[in-house]
């Protein structure tokens, strides 16, 4: 009985941390606490063979606080938090699921999504008041007076733009599939509403990435209830096609719309990206350019030392896949392999059969592009939020 009560209650005290104008409000001793208690509950609960089943998808975050020396004893306990941090949500679904808690997985669902939206409508606030505050929010430290300005104001950063990005696919998911709701047509309302607010929040964010997956994204909203892996990729091989006939005419379109976007980061990035469509080459050294040697710099030193370099001597320091790759050499790129393996084993293969898989394809290959382009994974949206999110459609619960 104590446990039918304790671990929702730690539950739902970890999932507000999230929330930036409250997880400030967290003493880092209490909320460290809270983490070490939940985890050992749940790894109690689960016991150490589902411990050990989702363990691969990890091991490259382990690793890298193996093999990076000088780190002093508060940096390795603030890594070694973090792998705890990046487990409990994982750790609390297959809880859900093996005790059979549909009731509190749907209850957490519905905790997620209303503390998701609130974050996005004063993220939106945020930004238009402090137009760089989404960039500054990723440089500067935590315990800067801005930054801690910027959290209470409920601002997210750029984990929260693009956790919004992936979960704009599930969103589109709800819309497509209103029906297998209770009170369908209010689920679809909600949902579109979702859509343009997590739209416009990714736009006043200045990340052009983003703002460039979510309009791309935006295209499955053509596309049927129900769709297979073989769909996504014959839509992948179609767009290559098209990209190389009409490459010329898209940076035309592209150069066309940096000049009516209001940002100047995003028109500058939009302006270089059009120029480096057609071959051509900024003057100066753009933000384009600076993140493809950021990527090179990763890949000639993986094809230089196939065995990895096993530091950060080389490393870019901008794409998890490419920076791995120079670190750990082919046991880095085996590592990638194996922790998109089992995240589409464990997570997507089993609802094969439901209308959610199509989407939930489509959410692992905008995973595989971030971890790609950026130094940073969202693994939590795979391995908790999509989860309850069948569990939530399969149940016939309404949001």
């Amino acid at each position: 009985m104590k446990n039918n009560i304790i671990i929702p209650f730690l539950s739902i005290l970890y999932l507000l941390h999230s929330v930036p104008a409250l997880g400030i409000l967290y003493p880092s001793s209490l909320y460290a606490l809270l983490v070490v208690v939940l985890f050992l509950i749940l790894t109690y609960k689960v016991g150490v063979k589902n411990i050990v089943s989702i363990m691969p998808i990890f091991i490259i975050p382990i690793l890298n606080i193996v093999i990076i020396g000088n780190m002093s004893v508060v940096t390795i306990a603030e890594r070694i938090s973090g792998i705890l941090q990046s487990l409990i949500l994982p750790l609390l679904y297959i809880y859900i699921r093996i005790y059979n808690r549909l009731k509190l997985g749907n209850q957490l669902f519905v905790i997620y999504v209303v503390m998701t939206l609130i974050t996005c409508i004063t993220t939106y606030i945020g930004y238009d008041v402090f137009p760089d505050a989404s960039r500054e929010l990723a440089s500067l430290d935590n315990d800067s007076s801005v930054y801690r300005t910027y959290m209470k104001l409920n601002i997210g950063g750029f984990s929260f733009i693009y956790t919004l990005v992936l979960l704009n696919i599930l969103v589109i998911c709800s819309i497509k599939n209103y029906k297998l709701f209770k009170k369908g047509i209010s689920v679809a309302m909600f949902n579109i509403l979702f859509l343009i607010i997590i739209g416009l929040v990714i736009y006043k964010s200045q990340y052009t990435t983003a703002i460039l997956i979510y309009s791309i994204s935006l295209l499955f909203l053509l596309a049927g209830r129900r769709f297979n892996f073989k769909y996504i990729t014959t839509l992948i091989c179609i767009g290559i096609i098209i990209f190389l006939v009409y490459r010329t005419p898209i940076a035309e379109k592209m150069e066309l719309l940096s000049e009516k976007v209001e940002s100047y980061d995003v028109s500058e990035r939009l302006y270089d990206l059009s120029r480096f469509l057609v071959g051509e080459y900024t003057s100066d050294y753009s933000d384009l350019d600076a993140r493809g040697h950021t990527y090179m710099t990763s890949l000639n030193t993986f094809l230089n030392n196939p065995f990895g370099v096993w530091n950060n001597r080389g490393n870019g320091g901008h794409s998890f896949v490419f920076d791995n790759m120079a670190r750990f050499g082919i046991l880095g790129v085996a590592l990638v392999i194996i922790m998109l393996y089992k995240l589409y084993r464990l997570y997507i293969s089993p609802i094969h059969n439901s209308n959610i898989y199509g989407y939930a394809c489509v959410l692992l290959t905008i995973y595989i592009l971030l971890a790609v382009v950026n130094p940073h994974i969202f693994t939590n949206v795979l391995m908790f939020v999509l989860p309850l999110y069948y569990l939530n459609d399969i149940n016939k619960y309404s949001i």
